[in-house]
């Protein structure tokens, strides 16, 4: 067996280590439809591999249904909108790509966070883990669409923040109704 698939995996992997702290961006990433759907597969497969195995709340199937589909849609909307629709394919899967990377950390926190109480002294960590993940989740994001976009990364922090908390309002609101 060839070691070239496995070889341009990692090749791939290193490419969304690196969006995800900002050596790259979404212009480095192979513009196929193959690059994009194999990064949303590992994307899904990696975040329902961690929360399955952490015991997430039950609905996690939906959202990560509902994540992978507004991400999608939202990037090809924007990009239509700002007549960049040829680097839909690029940008999208450096934002799943970089979420990729961060996927492990993100379930970690999110199962650190509610049973914080129980951790006594110790409970405020998870709480400033999370911000300092969603600040990063944010400022990638912007870096990707200042890339994609061509705009002021000024410009683009509050489209990656609106992105990001938009998301969180849908799930909240298609999932979560009685928390309102």
């Amino acid at each position: 067996m060839s070691s070239k698939p496995a070889h341009a995996l990692g090749a791939l992997a290193r490419l969304y280590f690196d969006i995800a702290i900002w050596r790259r961006g979404p212009a480095d990433v192979p513009g196929v439809p193959a690059v994009l759907w194999l990064t949303v597969a590992a994307y899904v497969a990696v975040t329902a591999l961690l929360s399955f195995a952490l015991r997430m709340r039950g609905s996690w199937p939906r959202e990560l249904a509902v994540d992978v589909a507004y991400m999608l849609v939202w990037v090809w909307l924007l990009l239509r909108a700002a007549g960049r629709r040829e680097r839909v394919l690029q940008t999208a899967a450096a934002l799943f790509g970089f979420q990729l990377v961060l996927a492990p950390l993100m379930v970690g926190i999110s199962v650190a966070v509610p049973g914080s109480a129980a951790a006594g002294g110790l409970q405020l960590l998870p709480w400033i883990a999370t911000l300092l993940v969603i600040g990063w989740i944010v400022l990638a994001t912007a870096h990707i669409l200042r890339a994609a976009l061509e705009w002021p990364l000024a410009a683009c922090v509050p489209l990656a923040l609106f992105l990001f908390l938009a998301e969180q309002l849908l799930l909240q609101v298609l999932f979560y109704p009685e928390v309102r």
